[in-house]
């Protein structure tokens, strides 16, 4: 199914930036068979590497992913490219309910 994908739109991550803001959607899927975990693959950081390396520092980037980081395998790679970014989001929308928490 992802290799159909692909062939038709092309790697299922992407950017653009729309006036100081740098949008990053990554496929954080992993598939390992049946079974799947949060994850991204070399080709991916290199991509988001090399994105973030053309947009300046004090412009907002923002990473829309399936999987939230918490659930990731090998996270430390991405907060690596992360790391010295003044403005930054990540969200994720892998939950599929809806809950209370109460902060502090």
């Amino acid at each position: 199914m992802l290799r159909q994908f692909e062939r038709v739109y092309g790697p299922p991550y992407y950017s653009f930036t729309y006036g100081k803001v740098q949008f990053v959607a990554l496929d954080s899927v992993y598939r390992e068979g049946d079974n799947y975990h949060g994850e991204l693959d070399e080709r991916q950081l290199a991509f988001i590497e090399n994105d973030l390396a053309h947009v300046p520092d004090d412009d907002l980037a923002i990473f829309a992913m399936h999987i939230p980081l918490v659930e990731f395998s090998y996270r430390e790679a991405l907060f690596d490219i992360v790391k010295d970014r003044s403005h930054l989001l990540m969200d994720a929308a892998h939950r599929n309910s809806f809950g209370k928490r109460k902060r502090g």
